[in-house]
Formats: structure tokens, sequence, C-alpha cells
């Protein structure tokens, strides 16, 4: 009987290492995943680090095995907006074409994306870039 009960509490113990493990590897893998598409978003698109002040950073990946697809969006004061972009490759000496609020940016790939833009939102001081390659 001894024995029996040995043998189940390792059962449970290992199970329940194992299901720490699977956890655990799911949560890094999604935190790879999102600092993957970050990186891969700024080479695309020819841009710095976002300003540190950069807040509600969201990560939206679409696609297929033939076609990847990012959109981030995130919210900083305006003046940090604005330093940003001109110190980034792809928007630096860019004229935005305005409609309202919004200006929007139209950058020349990078990294072998097929296209990459950025709008600002100039009363919500939000950023949303897109980019893809296909």
């Amino acid at each position: 009987m001894a024995r029996r009960r040995t043998i189940v509490v390792w059962v449970v113990v290992a199970m329940v290492v194992l299901a720490g493990s699977a956890i655990a590897a799911y949560v890094y893998g999604r935190y790879a995943s999102y600092e993957s598409a970050l990186d891969t978003t700024r080479e695309w698109a020819q841009l710095d680090d976002f300003p540190a002040s950069a807040t509600d950073i969201r990560v939206e990946a679409k696609g297929s095995m033939f076609t990847r697809e990012f959109v981030v969006t995130f919210t900083a004061p305006l003046d940090d907006i604005n330093a940003w972009l001109d110190s980034s490759p792809g928007t630096a000496g860019v004229t935005p074409a305005a409609d309202g609020a919004i200006r929007k940016y139209d950058i020349q790939p990078g990294g072998g994306a097929a296209h990459a833009e950025l709008e600002v939102d100039d009363a919500q001081e939000t950023v949303r870039i897109r980019t893809y390659w296909s």
C-alpha cells in the first residue's frame, strides 16, 4: 500500500512539473513572438525603437505561410512621437499626407517587406504601423 502511494505521489509530481513547464514554455513563446513582431515591424518600416514614453503597445499578426502582416499601435505624447519620426530612417524627410488630425506616411519598406505605412492621429496621440511581406 505504501509503495502504491509513493508511485501515485511521484506521478502527481511529474504531472505538475510537466504542466508547469508547458505553461512556462507557452508564456515565453508568446513573449518571444511579441518581441519578434515588434523587431520585424521596426525593420520593415525602417523605424527606430519606439519612444520610451510609448504605452498601450499592441501587436496584431496576420498571414499564412506565404504572407506575413503586422499592425502595431501605441500611444505617446505628440512631441515624443514627432522626435521619433524625425530620427527614424523610414519617416525622416518624408512629407506625410494629412487628412484632418491624421498624418499618413508611406514608407519605403526595408528588410524584404513589400509595404510599410504609418499613421499618426494627432488628436489621440496614437501611432498605427502596418507592414507586410508577401
